[in-house]
């Protein structure tokens, strides 16, 4: 989960601009993290069977986490990337 919102912020980061289309796509590119959640804990063999949104998503502890990792990642990309714009190349 941390990687898949961490790809989007960094994706928002990157793009000048933006078009129905490329929202559409953004948004149905997240729109998966559910559907593939969902479909991790119907399969009969998997260690999170029938868990998933009760155990694991309930949880407000994995939602923080997932943020705030994600900004660590990208906050880094972020900083260095308005040093070049405002600063270093004005």
């Amino acid at each position: 989960m941390t990687v898949v919102i961490s790809h989007h912020f960094t994706v928002m980061i990157n793009v000048r601009n933006f078009s129905t289309w490329l929202v559409g796509c953004g948004l149905f590119s997240i729109s998966m993290l559910p559907l593939t959640l969902w479909l991790a804990q119907i399969i009969d063999k998997s260690k999170t069977f029938k868990s998933t949104y009760r155990t694991i998503l309930a949880g407000s502890n994995l939602w923080l986490m997932a943020l705030v990792t994600a900004l660590f990642v990208v906050m880094p990309l972020y900083i260095n990337k308005r040093w070049l714009q405002v600063v270093k190349y004005p």
